[in-house]
């Protein structure tokens, strides 16, 4: 009997020790230091030196709240906190440290790295690396890699480039560093010698490959950081970094492979002005002539002057709050977002000199929506919180609904409140706004956030998803459109017509036709962005690293005034071909709303016309053109579908790939 007891108990215990220890590792999981390198990754004697941690947070509410970095002797100590809020989508989310070390001198160093999670009031140890920084000999770091047989797969590339596949073959013919690494560095360069620097004319690194062994490498890809232009590039492979390395064969050591973009989007954007501001720039929000830009660092709200958008002039600034991250504006009251205390209220009526007026104290809000005297709020733990802000120096909490919930992203349609959470879509009417009365809870398909409301739509992010919901019904939303991106949505921004994204770059969808949504257009700069505004032609960016960017567009206005009438796209569609791919013949199809004049061609990867099949006045309706390829070769082939005439003075430009195989 006494054995029998002892086993249980031993039984018990693994069981609480295993359980413990599963616990530690989930939590670990959730905030994690993924890799420590130097910068340069070639870290040689004398090079001033920089730390890089990349890590990730388990959610899209998190962010780093404080970096601390101390040297003793060979040795760097980094503490990075990591802020948990609770809110956000369950979508990993990485980040980026960099820690300046300084110059250093030939041998071993190490980085002692810790990731704290700081959630309400406790801060917990969630990964602790120490990683290896070698610093070799300058003469070590460049050995005699030979380079050859390297080609990018496609010369023809299509704007806008996101990824280059290549081929090459290094020999990694070095005898007197044999234990030392050996890296191949990547550039592009739209110039394809030295400089007097030793360095190339307008070289952005791309990428870094350690080289231990000789290799053959088939189908390299890799992400393109930052967008090439139309035009000639070259991809630069380069295995030596100086010049007066002796053992080296400079010109076995590097080799520039040409290529070309060119343009398949025909609506580009240009940069029409850059601004600082007092801070870093976490959102912007147009109100009448009026640019409102909220900030880091210095923290508060700054107005800007843009009757002139190329002209902006900063006529205000007000320091409050601590991570303020949305603005709305209602009755000349600016309700401002701080995702860890709440949300501030700020007097606008005088722009010239903002009035700070309130604060209501919410932890972890997530969104919120006004309604005439009413501010209702959503988050993690909040349910749905209803606030009288009639005297908006003194807001009045009311009442709380579903505190188990955890809402987002509340809007406003007719006389009821719609919100979301965990799949699911709750609807609320406001018959007495001091006392919602919730009237509908149904499942839906898909996760929602970021939504935005432009009647009659709702415009949606999850993830890499973008959705347009059809709101006409409240009670019965429905899907009516869909674009699936290549990186994770941060915001949506709706215009006539088209759509605003922010996945750190921009993009501009043309959102006319549902069943055809698709980019026209983009804009890329260094640091990424958070959101956008627009006015007419003009769009604004928030950018933490630049300040605002303007941006314009040299060959159509975005926002155009009467979509029945001047609709391009409705009016001309290329409806595709079938079949594609092909073997000998496909029958392309398209379609007028109106008579116009039209032309139909084919061209080749290099972009030169091969064939023209309609040119001239077409009535409205559905058309189609038969391409016969008999004397064709195999391979990707483009049909651009032009109309110049359509109504309002609008063009439409399309483009659909076909591939021929024989």
């Amino acid at each position: 009997m006494q054995v029998t007891e002892k086993r249980k108990v031993s039984i018990f215990l693994k069981y609480i020790i295993t359980l413990l220890l599963i616990l530690v590792s989930s939590s670990s999981a959730y905030f994690q230091i993924h890799e420590v390198v130097p910068d340069p990754a070639a870290a040689t004697n004398g090079d001033d030196i920089t730390i890089v941690i990349h890590g990730s947070f388990y959610h899209t509410g998190c962010d780093v709240e404080e970096v601390t970095s101390e040297i003793e002797g060979d040795t760097m100590r980094v503490e990075i906190i990591g802020l948990d809020t609770g809110g956000g989508g369950q979508m990993i989310t990485p980040f980026i440290v960099r820690c300046h070390w300084g110059e250093l001198e030939t041998g071993q160093y190490f980085v002692d790295a810790k990731l704290f999670q700081h959630y309400e009031d406790d801060t917990e140890l969630t990964h602790d690396t120490l990683a290896v920084v070698n610093v070799v000999d300058r003469r070590d770091w460049y050995p005699n890699l030979i380079i050859s047989e390297a080609a990018i797969h496609n010369e023809i590339q299509y704007f806008p480039v996101r990824e280059l596949t290549l081929d090459f073959v290094i020999a990694n013919d070095c005898q007197f560093n044999a234990a030392s690494p050996s890296y191949l560095n990547l550039y592009y360069s739209d110039d394809d010698q030295f400089s007097r620097n030793d360095s190339y004319a307008g070289a952005v690194q791309i990428d870094s490959i350690h080289v231990d062994q000789s290799i053959r490498m088939d189908n390299f890809n890799f992400r393109v950081r930052g967008r090439r232009f139309p035009g000639d590039q070259f991809l630069i492979l380069n295995a030596d970094g100086e010049n007066e390395v002796i053992e080296a064969n400079e010109e076995d050591n590097w080799t520039a492979i040409p290529f070309t973009v060119t343009d398949t989007i025909d609506h580009h954007t240009t940069l029409t002005g850059q601004f600082d501001a007092p801070g870093d720039v976490t959102f912007v929000h147009f109100h009448e002539d009026y640019l409102f830009c909220l900030c880091d660092d210095s923290t508060g709200l700054a107005v800007y002057d843009a009757n002139d958008p190329e002209q902006l002039q900063l006529i205000s600034f007000v320091t409050f709050g601590s991570r303020l991250k949305r603005l709305k504006i209602e009755n000349q009251i600016a309700y401002v977002l701080d995702i860890t205390n709440g949300v501030h209220l700020i007097d606008i009526t005088e722009l010239n000199q903002p009035e700070y007026l309130s604060f209501i104290e919410l932890e972890d809000v997530l969104g919120f929506v006004v309604n005439g005297s009413y501010l209702y709020a959503v988050g993690r733990r909040l349910g749905l919180q209803v606030f009288n802000v009639s005297s908006p120096d003194e807001a009045e909490f009311i009442r709380c609904l579903s505190p188990e919930n955890r809402f987002k992203s509340p809007i406003i349609i007719d006389n009821l409140l719609i919100t979301w959470y965990d799949q699911a879509q709750y609807v609320y009417r406001l018959d007495q706004p001091d006392n919602p009365e919730l009237i509908s809870n149904q499942e839906i398909a898909y996760d929602l956030r970021n939504a935005v409301y432009c009647e009659p739509l709702i415009y949606t992010s999850d993830g890499v998803t973008v959705r347009i919901l059809n709101a006409e019904n409240p009670l019965e939303i429905i899907v009516v459109g869909e674009y699936e991106n290549d990186s994770i949505v941060y915001s949506v921004s709706p215009g006539e017509n088209f759509l605003f994204l922010i996945d750190w770059d921009l993009k501009i969808l043309n959102t006319s036709d549902l069943d055809n949504i698709h980019m026209v257009g983009d804009y890329y700069a260094r640091g990424g962005f958070s959101n956008s505004a627009q006015k007419n032609q003009f769009v604004f960016l928030s950018n933490k690293e630049n300040g605002i960017s303007v941006i314009s567009n040299d060959s159509f206005e975005m926002r155009v005034s009467d979509a029945a009438n001047h609709n391009s796209i409705s009016e001309l569609r290329l409806l595709g071909a079938s079949p594609n791919p092909f073997n000998s013949t496909t029958t392309i199809e398209y379609s007028l709303a109106i008579a116009s004049q039209v032309t139909l061609r084919l061209y080749n990867l290099s972009g030169r016309r091969i064939e023209t099949l309609v040119d001239g006045r077409v009535q409205a309706g559905n058309h189609h053109a038969t391409l016969n390829a008999t004397n064709l070769s195999s391979g990707l082939y483009f049909v651009r579908l032009n109309s110049p005439h359509l109504k309002g003075g609008l063009s439409g430009n399309l483009v659909q790939k076909i591939m021929l195989v024989k």
